[in-house]
């Protein structure tokens, strides 16, 4: 059986993708039968397995995916090819595009973007209006924060935290160190 179906309700976005609410068809999760959810184009943006769920007033579109039981929430948006996946969490009004992917337990908030092909993994953090870019990877406890930009093929891991305007880029590596701009 599956978990959930496309209401008749659509709306259109502003480069015209129509998507269309969720509405859940069993329990799961924290999820009711009956319970309306945010929005996807197709059904290949959600999985039906696992406890994956889009809510609020998040968006789901073109070919990204959602699944195993990660979320999107708030007014989050996930497009082109990105992947949502594990028990990752995107929300708020953070974006998640092109090839990205977020997995593991990692988290995407607060108007953070992850783009290009960067990956965002284990239990990493990405918020408060941080980009991640490029070839870019964020993983195990590191947190980029404070309109930081981890981009190109860096790498933060550890228990790095980046912060405050903060550039990193290049091949730079950084991890289990606090690097925040005094600016």
């Amino acid at each position: 059986m599956k978990k959930y179906e496309l209401t008749e309700e659509v709306r259109e976005l502003w480069d015209c993708t129509i998507v269309h609410r969720i509405k859940a068809l069993k329990d799961f999760a924290d999820v009711k039968a009956g319970d309306l959810g945010g929005w996807v184009e197709s059904e290949s943006n959600l999985s039906q397995d696992g406890n994956c769920w889009v809510y609020d007033n998040a968006v789901v579109e073109e070919c990204a995916v959602v699944r195993d039981d990660a979320c999107v929430r708030g007014d989050a948006a996930a497009w082109g090819f990105a992947v949502v996946k594990g028990h990752a969490y995107v929300g708020d009004d953070a974006i998640v595009r092109d090839l990205a992917n977020v997995k593991d337990f990692a988290v995407v908030r607060d108007n953070a973007d992850v783009r290009g092909f960067a990956v965002v993994k284990g239990h990493a953090v990405v918020e408060g209006y941080a980009v991640v870019e490029g070839h870019a990877v964020v993983e195990d406890f590191a947190i980029i924060t404070d309109n930081a930009v981890v981009k190109e093929c860096a790498d933060a891991h550890g228990d790095a935290i980046v912060g405050g305007n903060v550039k990193l880029e290049g091949c730079e590596t950084i991890g289990t160190v606090l690097l925040k701009s005094l600016h």
